[in-house]
């Protein structure tokens, strides 16, 4: 038996490597006043996340595939700086993974691909109240292709070329506006803007002649003018969870009724079961009518499962 498990243990191989994000947050919180206030001066940190899966056989007739490897990363970054009555917050999101096996060609094909930027100026007007003014940019690093859709293949029978389906900004949401924050706890933000403007693209000249992002065919971008809500918070359920929500809905005065609204909801679960060892669960939501002619009604699900080695800087 303890051979066999020895053998099995040499077949099929999983290493995983995650940053505990928990870790970055409370170091935040303790720059804060207990009035939910950053303190004078900068506040820096950010989690790593990097999980390795790999697994392989031979002639295993529990296994669908020879081989499968996969790698995910993820890295969250944060930059505030408080001075006088003024407040500067700035977010970096970006998160990429691919995934390889005999199904996918032995070629990488990715399973994540984010970049989130988020810049917020705000000054004090009076406790826990700002007026502010925020940038976010939410897209892609690289393309994206169909890899079920083969347009070509060599004299092996394996594919040369894919159909793209997006890329760098495209689809993109880009969007500028002033309002107020409200910040009662350490924990919690609440930033309304009644004036936004909201800014879909699809800048890749393969996508000019073709629907996509809410943007017509022979255009790149599509503009609009309306509300935006979004809501932060974090919470530590006990020593062990932690769990993090951002929400975000925007409503556009211009281009649609008041009934059509876009959504954006993140969540973070995590566990740390060791100093050093933790586990990571995220589901996110994402709708907007447009983002795909083919099911305009459908609501986007991305969910991420790590667990290994926690980290933070």
């Amino acid at each position: 038996m303890k051979k066999l498990l020895i053998a099995l243990l040499l077949i099929s191989t999983s290493t995983f490597a995650q940053v505990d994000s928990r870790k970055a947050a409370e170091g935040a919180q303790q720059k804060m006043t207990t009035s939910g206030e950053m303190k004078e001066g900068w506040t820096k940190g950010g989690v790593l996340s990097i999980n390795l899966n790999h697994t392989s056989n031979d002639s295993w007739t529990g296994a669908s595939q020879k081989y499968n490897l996969a790698i995910n990363g993820s890295l969250n970054y944060f930059a505030y700086k408080k001075w006088d009555k003024n407040l500067w917050k700035n977010d970096v999101l970006l998160a990429y993974g691919v995934n390889r096996n005999e199904a996918s060609y032995d070629l990488f094909q990715k399973n994540d691909d984010r970049l989130v930027l988020s810049s917020m100026f705000a000054r004090k007007i009076k406790k826990n109240l700002y007026a502010a003014a925020a940038l976010d940019v939410n897209t892609q690093i690289t393309p994206g292709f169909n890899y079920d859709s083969i347009t070509k293949k060599n004299a092996e029978g394996k594919p040369t070329s894919f159909k793209k389906t997006s890329n760098f900004l495209s689809p993109g949401a880009i969007r500028l506006g002033i309002g107020g924050l409200y910040q009662p706890k350490p924990n919690l933000s609440v930033y309304f803007s009644p004036l936004t403007m909201n800014m879909y693209t699809k800048l890749d000249k393969t996508f000019l002649n073709t629907t996509l992002n809410a943007v017509d065919a022979g255009e790149k971008v599509n503009i609009g003018f309306g509300s935006l809500l979004k809501v932060d918070y974090l919470t530590t359920i006990n020593k062990t969870f932690t769990y993090k929500t951002s929400f975000a809905a925007f409503t556009d005065y211009l281009n649609r009724p008041m009934e059509k609204i876009d959504l954006d909801w993140t969540n973070s679960l995590m566990f740390n079961a060791t100093k050093y060892i933790g586990v990571k669960f995220d589901l996110n939501f994402r709708y907007y009518e447009g983002q795909n002619p083919l099911a305009p009604y459908k609501i986007q699900i991305l969910e991420m499962l790590g667990v290994g080695f926690a980290y933070k800087f």
